[in-house]
């Protein structure tokens, strides 16, 4: 069953419009910034974040000291670059949008597009990267599915472990594009889906050499 407060986020989505055009441009701004907080406060309490904080991040730490990149970063995503960090975690963060740097992780943050090739900071490799709610919202075609998970298995180290999390309904089959990656199980199945929901993450490592016996 979906949250109720799915439907009251859609429901408030079209009176923003009407809000703008009576509301004084301070009651406004204010309005916004509650919006985004109770925005973020939904988001946390859906099942695949939770899910996120209570079993992939405590896999992910199960490996002494690990280095991660967290790809994608909002408010609603501090809670986890924390549990990361406090877990024993070197964290790196990525977003396109330089507005989003607020959120990253100070002095280990890039601006930075997943579909193009790795530059510094970034010019390194990762125990672990976590891609969640990026593809489906900005990267979206099949092409540019592909040409990130080109650069994710660059940025990969040989044994490290890959978090995709994306919706069904807004992008194509990604097990189907994850070209030099195979399916890996982290902290359950390689594939985790949700009841009521079209998100799901899987996991990935780097596919093997042909011939190789790893």
């Amino acid at each position: 069953m979906r949250s109720p407060a799915r439907y009251i986020f859609a429901a408030m989505d079209p009176m923003k419009g009407i809000a703008r055009a009576v509301l004084p441009q301070g009651t406004i701004a204010r309005l916004e910034i509650l919006y985004k907080r109770l925005q973020a406060r939904r988001i946390l309490a859906e099942p695949d974040r939770v899910y996120m904080r209570e079993k992939i991040i405590p896999a992910l730490l199960a490996r002494p000291s690990p280095t991660i990149l967290f790809i994608g970063v909002r408010s609603y995503t501090l809670p986890v670059l924390k549990q990361l960090e406090t877990g024993g975690a070197t964290v790196w963060t990525a977003d396109r949008d330089p507005a989003a740097q607020r959120y990253g992780i100070a002095g280990r943050h890039a601006v930075a597009d997943i579909t193009d090739p790795p530059r510094p900071p970034l010019d390194r490799v990762f125990d672990a990267i976590v891609m969640n709610g990026v593809f489906g919202y900005g990267v979206n075609e099949a092409r540019t599915c592909r040409l990130a998970f080109v650069q994710l298995r660059r940025l990969l180290a040989s044994r490290g472990i890959l978090v995709v999390g994306w919706n069904t309904d807004r992008c194509p089959a990604l097990p189907l594009l994850a070209e030099g990656l195979a399916p890996a199980p982290l902290c359950g199945p390689p594939s985790v889906t949700f009841s009521g929901s079209t998100h799901r993450y899987d996991f990935f490592r780097r596919a093997a050499p042909a011939g190789s016996t790893e």
